[in-house]
C-alpha cells in the first residue's frame, strides 16, 4: 500500500539528525555546549517513526481488512539491517586497533546486544556500573534507540490488530490511554531511576504513540481545516518548540518526562500542519534538507562510531578535526545509502537473497564477538594497542583516562578479608559499607594500612574474593536493614546472605561511607540504631564533595580547565580553581542541608562523624584541595579519588585521630 511521499518529513528528519550529530560532537559555543539538548533529535525520530509505521498499518488494515506481518517485517528488515551490518563490519577492525582488551569485550557485547534488538537494556546495565566507560567512547551506544524502535515494531502491529478486531470504534481512546500510562511511567521512573527511564520502551512508547495518534486521526477524521495564517502559526510554533529544546535542554534536564512533551508537540504540529503551502514546509522541502533526511538513517548509524573512534585515537579535540570527521561521516552515509540502503529497499531486489546474505553475516559477526568475549578481548593486543596512535602517557582530557598509573586499579590492590583468621583475632575488625564512595574509603584505608596496625579492614561485598563483584556492586547503606532485622541480604535481586552475614557478625566497627542521597539519609537513623543494638560501634563518613561542571563529559574543574586551555594549570590557576570550588560548595544549599542533617543524626546517636570535606577544604584560605602537594590530581572524575588522592586523604585523616588510633 503506497504512502503519499511528504518531503517535509524528510526535512524534519534532517533537522533531527543534524541536532543529534552536533550534540554528540560536543561543540563549544560561548563557553557552553552548542545544542546541549540535541539528543532530542532521537525523540523526533520516535514521533516520525510512530506516524509512518501506523500510517502503513492503518491504510492496509482499513482498506483490505487484512494485515500482512510478513510484508511489514520484510520492509523493516530491508530498511534497518543491511546498513547496520556494514557499519558493524567496518567498525570491528577499528575496535581491534584502538580498543584495549576490556573495552574490546564491552564493544563485542554491545554489537551482540544490537543484533538481538536489546542494546537499550545492555547499555542501561553497563551505564549504572561504578566507573563505567564514558558514554562518548562506546561506539554502538546510539543503537539503544534502534532497539527501542525495533521492539515497538514487534509489539505495536500485533497490538493494533487486536485493537482493530475487538475495539475498532475505540482505537483512538486505547492509544490515548496508552500515551497517558507511558508518560506517567516515564515521569515517575525518571525521578527514581533516570537511566532506566531513558533507555526502555515503556517510558519512550508515548512518543512513538503520539505519531500513531496523528496517523489514526489523519486517516479516520481527516485534518481539521485551518486558515493559512493559523497554519503558519502552528508551523512556526512547532519549529520554535523543537529548537527551544535543542538550546535550553541539557544533560541535567528531567528527561524523558512532561518536559519532553514540548519537542514532541512541536514535531506533531509540523507533521500535521507543514506542507508545500507553508513557509516552514517549503524550507523543510529544500533539496539540502530532503537529501540529508534521505540519508538520515545512515548518518545516524555512522556518526557515533566515527566520533567514538576519533575520540579514542585523540583525533577529535579541535573544531577542524570535528568538522573533518563529520564530513567523512556524511561521505560514508551517502555511499552506504546509494550502494546498500537504496538497492536493498528496492522491491525488485530479491528479498530471499537479501535475507540469507545479511542474516548469515550477522550470525558470523555474533560468533566473532562471542569469540572476542571468550578470549577476554585478545589480551595479547594490549601492548600493540598502546603503541598504535594512542598517547597513553599524555594528560588526556577525557576523565575516563588519567595521568599514567594515577588511577587506583582496584582489581590489583584489593586484599581479601582477614576476618576470622586466628592470627588476626587481636585486631579490631572494621567493615566498610556504602556506595562507590564506600569503595573509595576502603582505598584510602588500604593505602594507609601501616597507620592502622591495630585494625583489620574489609569492604562489604557479596563475594569477598570476587573482584568483579566488588568493583561493580558496592552496596548501598539501606541494604543493611534486612540483613540486621531478618538475617537476609537480598540486595539488588541476588541473595548473598551467608557471606555478607558472616562479614557483619565478625565486625566490631561498621563504617558507613557514602555520598549521601536522600533515600540513604531517610534510612540512616534506623540503621545506626539497629547496628548499635548488635553491640557494634558505628562511624559515619561523609564524602561531602561532588565536583560537577555540567559540561561535555561532566568534567571536574581541573579537567575542565585543561579542556578549555589545552594546558595544565599553574600555581595561580590552581589557587583560583580551588577558591572557586570552595565558593560553589558554600552556596550549595542542598549539600549544606544534607551535611547539617548528617551531623544531627550522628550527634543524636552519639557516634563519630568524619567529614572528608573538612579535610579537603580550608576555611581560612577559602579553598578546597584539587591537587596533592606534589602535583597529582586528587579526583579522577567528579568525586572519586585517584591513587595519589586516596593516599593524600589517608594521611590527612591521621591528623584528626578520627579512629582513635592506639
Amino acid at each position: 500500500m503506497k504512502i503519499t511521499y511528504r518531503p517535509e518529513i524528510d526535512g524534519l528528519r534532517a533537522i533531527a539528525v543534524i541536532a543529534v550529530i552536533i550534540y554528540h560532537a560536543q561543540i563549544n559555543f560561548l563557553e557552553d555546549i552548542f545544542f546541549s539538548g540535541g539528543y532530542i533529535g532521537v525523540d523526533i525520530f520516535f514521533v516520525i517513526s510512530g506516524y509512518l509505521i501506523t500510517s502503513v498499518i492503518i491504510k492496509e488494515l482499513f482498506q483490505t481488512g487484512k494485515f500482512s506481518f510478513l510484508y511489514f517485517y520484510e520492509r523493516r528488515f530491508r530498511r534497518l539491517i543491511p546498513v547496520l551490518f556494514f557499519v558493524m563490519l567496518v567498525s570491528i577492525p577499528f575496535g581491534w586497533f584502538l580498543l584495549l582488551p576490556t573495552s574490546f569485550v564491552e564493544f563485542a557485547k554491545s554489537i551482540i546486544s544490537s543484533i538481538a534488538f536489546g542494546s537499550n537494556f545492555f547499555f542501561y546495565l553497563s551505564e549504572i556500573q561504578y566507573a563505567a566507560e564514558d558514554s562518548f567512547l562506546k561506539p554502538f551506544l546510539h543503537t539503544w534507540s534502534l532497539s527501542v524502535e525495533e521492539q515497538f515494531y514487534i509489539i505495536f502491529p500485533l497490538f493494533f490488530l487486536i485493537s482493530y478486531k475487538f475495539f475498532k470504534k475505540k482505537i483512538l481512546y486505547v492509544i490515548v490511554i496508552l500515551i497517558l500510562i507511558s508518560l506517567f511511567f516515564a515521569n515517575t521512573l525518571s525521578s527514581s531511576n533516570q537511566p532506566l527511564s531513558f533507555y526502555i520502551l515503556p517510558t519512550r512508547g508515548w512518543e512513538l504513540l503520539f505519531g500513531s495518534l496523528l496517523a489514526y486521526l489523519e486517516y479516520t477524521k481527516g485534518k481539521y481545516p485551518v486558515g493559512p495564517m493559523l497554519k503558519e502559526f502552528f508551523n512556526i510554533l512547532g519549529l520554535t518548540l523543537i529548537f527551544f529544546s535543542f538550546i535550553y535542554f541539557d544533560d541535567n534536564t528531567f528527561h524523558p518526562s512532561h518536559l519532553t512533551i514540548l519537542p514532541v508537540i512541536g514535531v506533531c504540529f509540523l507533521i500535521w500542519f507543514a506542507d508545500k503551502s507553508t513557509l516552514v514546509g517549503k524550507i523543510l522541502s529544500l533539496k539540502v534538507f530532503v537529501g540529508l533526511g534521505l540519508i538520515s538513517y545512515s548518518l545516524y548509524l555512522w556518526h557515533y562510531p566515527a566520533f567514538a573512534f576519533a575520540r579514542i585515537g585523540e583525533n577529535f579535540e579541535t573544531i577542524s578535526s570535528k568538522i573533518l570527521i563529520i564530513f567523512l561521516t556524511i561521505l560514508l552515509s551517502v555511499l552506504s545509502f546509494f550502494l546498500i540502503e537504496k538497492p536493498c529497499r528496492n522491491k525488485n531486489f530479491n528479498f530471499k537473497k537479501i535475507f540469507i546474505f545479511f542474516v548469515t553475516g550477522m550470525i558470523l559477526i555474533a560468533v566473532y564477538c562471542n569469540w572476542t568475549i571468550n578470549k577476554d578481548g585478545f589480551v595479547e593486543r594490549e601492548k600493540f594497542v598502546k603503541s598504535f596512535n594512542i598517547k597513553f602517557d599524555k594528560y588526556i582530557l577525557d576523565p575516563r583516562y588519567y595521568l599514567k598509573n594515577h588511577h587506583f586499579h582496584f582489581e590489583t590492590n584489593y586484599v581479601p578479608s582477614n576476618f576470622g583468621k586466628s592470627k588476626e583475632n587481636l585486631k579490631s575488625k572494621v567493615l566498610i559499607v556504602g556506595n562507590s564512595f564506600g569503595v573509595d574509603f576502603f582505598k584510602i584505608l588500604h593505602l594507609n594500612k601501616e597507620l592502622y596496625k591495630n585494625y583489620d579492614f574489609d569492604l562489604m561485598s557479596p563475594k569477598a574474593r570476587s573482584l568483579k563483584m566488588i568493583k561493580h556492586n558496592p552496596y548501598q547503606i539501606r541494604c543493611l536493614e534486612d540483613l540486621i532485622e531478618k538475617n537476609n541480604f537480598n540486595c539488588e535481586g541476588e541473595d548473598f546472605t551467608n557471606n555478607i552475614l558472616d562479614q557483619f557478625n565478625k565486625a566490631d566497627l561498621i563504617l558507613l561511607s557514602s555520598y549521601w542521597e536522600d533515600q540513604d539519609l531517610n534510612s540512616l537513623k534506623k540503621i545506626i540504631s539497629l547496628i548499635q543494638q548488635k553491640n557494634k560501634k558505628v562511624i559515619v563518613i561523609n564524602q561531602g564533595i561532588l565536583l560537577e561542571t555540567k559540561t561535555k563529559y561532566n568534567f571536574n574543574p581541573l579537567d575542565y580547565f585543561v579542556y578549555l586551555n589545552n594546558r595544565l594549570p599553574n600555581k595561580k590557576d590552581l589557587l583560583e580553581l580551588e577558591k572557586e570550588v570552595y565558593r560553589k560548595l558554600s552556596l550549595d544549599n542542598i549539600r549544606l542541608n544534607k551535611n547539617k542533617e548528617l551531623k544531627r543524626i550522628s550527634k543524636e546517636a552519639n557516634i563519630n562523624l568524619l567529614d572528608l570535606e573538612e579535610l579537603q577544604c580550608d576555611r581560612t584560605n577559602i579553598s578546597c584541595n584539587l591537587m596533592t602537594p606534589d602535583g597529582y590530581k586528587i579526583y579522577w572524575d567528579q568525586g572519586h579519588n585517584t591513587y595519589e588522592g586516596a593516599d593524600f586523604l589517608g594521611k590527612k585523616m591521621k591528623e584528626t585521630n578520627w579512629l582513635k588510633i592506639n
